[in-house]
């Protein structure tokens, strides 16, 4: 009977510390894809900065804009593949939370 009652208490254990580390990933990768989010937008902004540099000169060197266009479109792919990505492994840490949540006994 003692045994029983400490195996249920080291599960209990075990399903609040997962819940609590599962959580704590969930909140990590959300920090995570929101920093991506702002230096991307950063990048974005600095490139429409440059463009509208190029534009206001009278004979813009065509070469650099096509530079500036092919940097833009290579940084919009590698946001389009890093940030649902991130997403991705968002939803995975907040699933594993309910998971290990569903199972923890109720609070007395």
């Amino acid at each position: 009977m003692a045994d029983d009652q400490e195996a249920l208490g080291e599960l209990n254990l075990n399903l609040r510390l997962g819940y609590q580390v599962a959580s704590a990933f969930a909140q990590q990768e959300a920090n995570r894809n929101w920093a991506k989010f702002h230096v991307l937008m950063l990048v974005n902004g600095v490139l429409l900065a440059s463009i509208v540099n190029l534009l206001d000169d009278d004979d813009p060197p065509m070469a650099l804009g096509a530079l500036t266009a092919a940097f833009g479109l290579v940084l919009s792919c590698i946001w389009m593949t890093i940030l649902p990505r991130g997403f991705e492994y968002e939803r995975y840490f907040v699933a594993s939370a309910r998971w290990y949540e569903e199972r923890l006994p109720p609070v007395k």
